[in-house]
């Protein structure tokens, strides 16, 4: 009788961790979508990178991606943006420059939260981004691929 109410009790703890941890460091995940909301700035969203996951569909301003899950947690996102070029016309991009939001999105686990690139939230060698920051996020978040060198970059005046 004692090793099947032990045997009872092992297998409640097991199933119960199993439901808490659902294999996912404890919780689900969240679901995020990419809003290229710049109203000024021609950029069309390349490539975004955010909690380890790459939205890799070209984002034209005013529109959105696909939602994709992420894991739950607060995390800055980084983009690849091309200037002034529209995925319809079927020429190649031009080389992409580096953005990045300014502060943290959460995304919550069960929800679905907007990663949202406007000019008000993003950085970027014309809105103060230092060289070795744009350096270090072009080559940690978008390894091998060819972005414009932060020197050739023309801001506005």
């Amino acid at each position: 009788m004692r090793s099947s109410f032990v045997l009872a009790f092992v297998s409640i703890i097991l199933s119960s961790s199993s439901l808490t941890l659902g294999g996912c460091g404890g919780s689900e995940p969240a679901t995020a979508y990419v809003q290229n909301a710049f109203m000024n700035a021609p950029f069309t969203l390349v490539r975004v990178s955010y909690r380890g996951v790459t939205f890799d569909q070209p984002i034209t301003k005013g529109t959105q991606s696909s939602s994709q899950q992420v894991p739950a947690g607060a995390a800055p996102a980084y983009a690849l943006a091309a200037t002034a070029w529209d995925p319809a016309s079927g020429t190649p991009a031009p080389t992409p420059i580096v953005l990045a939001l300014k502060a943290p999105v959460e995304a919550i686990a069960g929800t679905t939260v907007p990663v949202v690139f406007s000019e008000p939230s993003h950085t970027g060698k014309c809105a103060g981004m230092p060289k070795a920051d744009y350096d270090a996020i072009a080559t940690t978040w978008f390894p091998g691929q060819v972005v414009q060198d932060y020197d050739t970059i023309q801001c506005p005046r």
